[in-house]
Order: structure tokens, then sequence, then C-alpha cells
């Protein structure tokens, strides 16, 4: 640990702005590298549910943790263009029947257009 933080200490002391600049960089490369690979694994569900090959993997799931998870993917977004994203109450022990992968791409994507219609200083509830 002592080491770690030395380590941290020192990085601090000789870090450069434009090591940081550097670094925010690597950080958006790698976070649209996600995205990427999330879209792409998007399309090929698609694919498969048009073709009739994709498994549904349904188990029961509580409605409102359902919903705040797949608020997540979208609260950065949300909050570097000023958009206030509200998950609103659900009562406690409603349970639906789904996929979760395919229930958050299907809340993920009219999220998406909210968040990208709404003006800065707006609120999107869910």
């Amino acid at each position: 640990m002592a080491v770690a933080f030395a380590t941290s200490k020192q990085w601090q002391e000789d870090t450069r702005p434009d090591d940081l600049l550097a670094a925010l960089d690597c950080l958006r490369i790698h976070q649209g590298g996600v995205n990427l690979l999330r879209l792409v694994n998007q399309i090929m569900d698609l694919t498969k549910l048009a073709a009739n090959r994709y498994d549904l993997r349904r188990a029961p799931l509580n409605a409102g943790h359902a919903l705040a998870n797949a608020a997540i993917p979208h609260e950065a977004r949300a909050a570097a263009r000023d958009i206030a994203l509200e998950v609103t109450y659900c009562p406690p022990g409603v349970m639906i029947d789904a996929d979760e992968s395919v229930l958050t791409a299907m809340i993920g994507h009219p999220l998406d257009n909210a968040l990208a219609f709404t003006q800065p200083g707006g609120q999107v509830r869910l």
C-alpha cells in the first residue's frame, strides 16, 4: 500500500498537464471502444431476434432495480449535458419476467433519444 501511495504521490508531482490530457484522451478512447463493443453486441442480438435465433433468458426481475440499472450507463451523458436523470419510484416487490439485457436495451434506446433532444438544464424522468 505504501508503495502504491508513494508511486501515486510521485506521479502527481511529476505529472505535467500534457500527461493529464493524454490520460484523459486514453480514457475517452477506451470508453469509445466499450461503447462500440456494446453497440456491435446489440446489433448482433437484433440480427438474431430478426432471424428467430435469439433465445430469451427470461428471469424474475425486480422492476425498480431493472429501471435503475438501465439508467446507470446514461448518467454520465446526462450530467455532462446538465440534464437531471431521475428514476421514479417503483413500489417494492414489483417483479417482472424478462430478459434483463433485452429490457435494458429497450429502455436505453428511448432514453438515449430523450437525452439527445432534451435541452441542457432539462429533466428526463424514467
